[in-house]
């Protein structure tokens, strides 16, 4: 599908073939989920607000008993953007915007009039993506072209306006997060119009709960062919905030288990990342840029005892996830193969086993001399 003439869309502006009642009935009646926020806080442009200037609203957790300047967006089964009511602060009166996927057009309606709509966009979209916007308002026009890097990242905007004006937005990440975006102009210098305030930890510590699961498990992919193992293990250390903020991986081999049931080594020495072969081996060093954005942004947020510890209970997390997703495409595992997060001194070894698997796991894993 290709963009239409501006006339052309002016002449479906104003085209009387639908009413607003109807239209309003056919959106409404795909919607399946309601969210109220104190402003925009989803739009049909990408990152519309970050470019204009204005802050997103926050999610209202029940409908406001108060409309007054409240948004109201309407979702459909497929978790598409179907409706925009921006309420004003007269009762009853609200801007709305109607989006038909199907037939790639969203009309707005002001509360003032209904007869006609203010303003029609064309929506082009691939894949839920949308990859250009053409506006025809009663008083103007603009084309909006969007490039992708993958889901949910936008990485250029060019907006073509009216007057022939064409401005290019470049989008910068860093975590996976939008961080900057620059308005960049041919004959000036770049123009910063967006930068996202420094992050929390919080959100971090999600985002990379979310990420590393999948990460840890590219690592093993691309490890030797399904070695024989009694044990993942993700280590951390306090001794540095980077060494905090990313784990190391290592397999625990069950041929190392072997000579340590010979020498009668201790129980720690078991489950001592230091000790174990595959300790710092190459394959297994986590390289995705996202995940290590994310660890750089978490070891600049780390500043109180708190903060180590909410990372360690992010960590007991993931590992969690790794016992439930199963790990048998990627190792060969023995029966009593485990799933462990250790500070590298070892000194929350039983504890975290207790946090992972339970009281009753770590007491048969004592008595089998295995902690």
């Amino acid at each position: 599908m290709t963009l239409m003439s501006m006339e052309a869309l002016e002449a479906l502006r104003v085209d009387g073939a639908e009413t607003y009642a109807e239209r309003k009935a056919r959106c409404e009646q795909a919607i399946s989920e309601w969210i109220w926020a104190t402003g925009p806080l989803h739009s049909l442009a990408p990152l519309e607000a970050e470019r204009g200037g204005w802050g997103r609203g926050r999610r209202c957790p029940t409908i406001p008993d108060d409309v007054a300047k409240k948004f109201e967006h309407g979702f459909d089964g497929d978790n598409r953007l179907r409706l925009i009511r921006a309420h004003s602060e007269f009762p009853g009166c609200a801007d709305e915007t109607f989006i038909d996927w199907g037939q790639g057009f969203a009309w707005c309606y002001g509360y003032r009039d209904h007869k006609t709509p203010k303003s029609i966009t064309q929506i082009i979209h691939d894949d839920g993506q949308v990859t250009a916007l053409a506006l025809k308002t009663r008083y103007g026009q603009s084309v909006e072209r969007f490039r992708w890097t993958g889901p949910k990242r936008p990485c250029s905007i060019e907006v073509e306006s009216d007057l022939g004006v064409l401005s290019q937005y470049e989008v910068r990440y860093r975590g996976g997060l939008v961080s900057e975006i620059v308005l960049v102009h041919a004959e000036r210098p770049p123009h910063l119009v967006y930068k996202a305030k420094p992050p929390k930890l919080r959100p971090l510590l999600e985002q990379m709960g979310k990420l590393l699961p999948d990460a840890i498990i590219d690592c093993l992919k691309r490890s030797d062919n399904q070695p024989h193992a009694y044990g993942l293990i993700l280590s951390y250390s306090d001794a540095s905030k980077e060494e905090m903020a990313l784990p190391v991986i290592c397999i625990g081999l069950e041929d190392e288990r072997a000579r340590w049931r010979a020498e009668q080594q201790s129980p720690e020495a078991l489950w001592n990342p230091s000790g174990l072969s595959t300790y710092g081996r190459d394959d297994l060093e986590i390289t995705d840029e996202t995940v290590a954005e994310l660890a750089h942004d978490i070891a600049l947020a780390l500043a109180t005892p708190k903060h180590y510890r909410d990372v360690k209970k992010m960590y007991l997390m993931v590992a969690r996830d790794l016992i439930a997703r199963g790990l048998t495409d990627q190792l060969h595992c023995t029966d009593d193969f485990k799933v462990l997060v250790v500070d590298l001194g070892l000194a929350d070894l039983r504890q975290n086993f207790k946090a992972i698997y339970g009281a009753a796991t770590v007491k048969k894993l004592k008595e089998s001399g295995l902690v």
